[in-house]
């Protein structure tokens, strides 16, 4: 997975441990690395976020992939949390809008294989449309239509498609469509059909993982990647990027020092080192979920607190 933020492989000499210990620590309890915004790809989702903060970019986006045209972009939200109850799974949108006709996207960025992405689609659909329909509305036709778009760095489905389309239609009626108003899309950015593909949206995919060695005469590329050079010299961006770094840091520092004490208390019985070790792993594996999913007050709560650090642990099915 690109990221933004890249595992060391030094977190140093700590003689009270034992070598599985020390050996486990250099793959777990890491400080990150800084990356320069500069350097970073559109895979990376603080970048992506960024960029597509602009109207007009998230327009020409959406022309790309669905291959018309956009009227304008009535509103559009980064990073949009949507939760129904506390004790039911939410979500976090990477970007959400809706065009003049009253369409909402959601536009989302994933670069690992992982989670059930085609049911994550489902979920994310039908959170979307709670938020949208009033409290005692009984008539549905005011549903707006909804596309939920999944930008992958792996063929999802191993068929060789740039891009896959799903929408509801019935099974004994192939050409009876459900009219239920909702599509999914899952993009490719590692497709082999380029003749059944559009030009443009070909290069777009390129320039999704190859954003910085990436050249086009495409006008709607250049449009893009102008934007994505406007936010890597914003001098605010550049503060909110630091700023992220810099807590995910100091949190997985903190941890790491409370695990080295307890570790020391407990290296003695080995079975409670190997307890610490696979704890050790989960919450690794957990920071990296929740920075995938930009959920950085959730990251601060899992790591002074326990009992909803293992909360999270059951919602991501992490044992």
């Amino acid at each position: 997975m690109i990221s933004a933020f890249s595992f060391s492989e030094d977190v140093g000499e700590e003689k009270h441990m034992g070598d599985s210990q020390r050996e486990d620590a250099k793959s777990t309890l890491v400080v990150q690395k800084y990356v320069p915004l500069k350097d970073l790809e559109l895979t990376n989702h603080f970048l992506f976020g960024e960029v597509m903060c602009d109207p007009e970019t998230c327009r020409t986006v959406l022309e790309i992939i669905l291959g018309r045209k956009i009227s304008r972009v009535k509103f559009h939200n980064r990073e949009q949390e949507m939760e129904v109850h506390p004790l039911y799974k939410g979500i976090r949108l990477d970007v959400c809008f809706a065009d003049e006709e009253n369409t909402i996207y959601s536009v989302e960025i994933q670069n690992a294989k992982r989670y059930n992405i085609p049911r994550r689609s489902r979920h994310y659909q039908s959170m979307i449309d709670v938020k949208i329909l009033p409290k005692g509305e009984y008539d549905y036709s005011g549903l707006p239509d909804g596309i939920v778009i999944f930008i992958c760095t792996f063929d999802l489905f191993g068929r060789g498609r740039y891009c896959y389309t799903f929408e509801n239609r019935c099974v004994e009626e192939a050409d009876l469509p459900l009219g239920d108003g909702t599509r999914k899309i899952f993009l490719n950015t590692r497709g082999k059909n380029e003749d059944e593909t559009d030009r443009s949206l070909i290069e777009f995919l390129h320039c999704i993982e190859h954003t910085n060695e990436m050249r086009s005469e495409n006008k709607k590329i250049q449009q893009i990647l102008s934007r994505v050079q406007k936010v890597k010299w914003d001098v605010e961006v550049e503060g909110r990027y630091m700023t992220t770094l810099s807590l995910l840091n100091e949190m997985k520092a903190d941890w790491r020092a409370e695990a080295i004490v307890e570790g020391r208390a407990e290296g003695r019985a080995e079975g409670r080192a190997e307890g610490k070790q696979q704890e050790a792993r989960r919450y690794s594996a957990l920071t990296v979920r929740l920075l995938e999913q930009k959920r950085y007050d959730d990251l601060e709560k899992a790591a002074k607190n326990n009992d909803f650090r293992e909360e999270m642990y059951k919602i991501f099915e992490i044992e």
